[in-house]
C-alpha cells in the first residue's frame, strides 16, 4: 500500500481515527493496538488512545487482541482490523441490538466488526487458537452492507472504498 492501512485516508482522517469516531458512540472506551511501524504510527496517530504489541511479529493478530482486550479491561468489546472499510452506523446498531457474541455476515461471509460479550472477552486471554475458533459459537447477525466483509490489501481493492470514504487516495 505504500504506508501503514491504519493511516489511509478515510475522508479526510487516518482510517484508525476514523474507526475510533464510528466505534466511539457504541463503546465506553476505544483503543488502537499498534505493532509494525510503531513509532511512525504514534506520530501520525497520537490523538488516539495506542497501546503497542511490542510482539506482534510473534503473537499475530490474536497476541495484538489480547493486548487491546487487557487494556479495555473487563467487559464487552468491539474487534476490528484495520484493513476493512467501515461499515455504516445501523450494523453497529444490529449487533448492539443482539449483544453479543455477534459476527456481522453479507452474501454469506462472517466480517468485522465482532461484538465480543464479556464471556468470550475474557476467554481470549486463555486461548491459543485464532479469534475465528473463538467467535464458532457467535450468533450471525445478516446484514445489508458489504463493507463488513471487505478488506484491502492493495490499492486496487482499496480504490472503491477510498471513493466511498471521500479519501484522498493511499499516500
Amino acid at each position: 500500500m505504500g504506508q501503514p492501512k491504519a493511516i489511509l485516508d478515510w475522508g479526510g482522517q487516518p482510517l484508525a481515527a476514523a474507526w475510533c469516531a464510528a466505534l466511539r458512540p457504541w463503546s465506553r472506551r476505544v483503543v488502537v493496538v499498534i505493532g509494525s511501524e510503531a513509532p511512525r504510527l504514534r506520530d501520525a496517530l497520537a490523538t488516539l488512545d495506542l497501546v503497542e504489541n511490542p510482539a506482534w511479529a510473534e503473537t499475530g493478530m490474536l497476541g495484538s487482541l489480547k493486548v487491546g482486550l487487557r487494556a479495555l479491561g473487563p467487559g464487552p468489546a468491539w474487534v476490528t482490523p484495520v484493513d476493512v472499510p467501515i461499515p455504516a452506523a445501523r450494523v453497529f446498531a444490529e449487533l448492539v441490538r443482539h449483544g453479543g457474541p455477534a459476527v456481522p455476515c453479507w452474501g454469506g461471509r462472517d466480517g468485522h466488526p465482532v461484538l465480543l460479550d464479556r464471556r468470550l472477552a475474557d476467554a481470549v486471554h486463555a486461548a491459543a487458537g485464532t479469534l475465528r475458533d473463538l467467535l464458532a459459537s457467535a450468533t450471525r447477525i445478516a446484514v445489508e452492507d458489504p463493507a463488513v466483509v471487505a478488506d484491502f490489501d492493495d490499492p486496487a481493492s482499496w480504490a472503491p472504498w477510498r471513493d466511498r470514504a471521500g479519501g484522498k487516495g493511499s499516500g
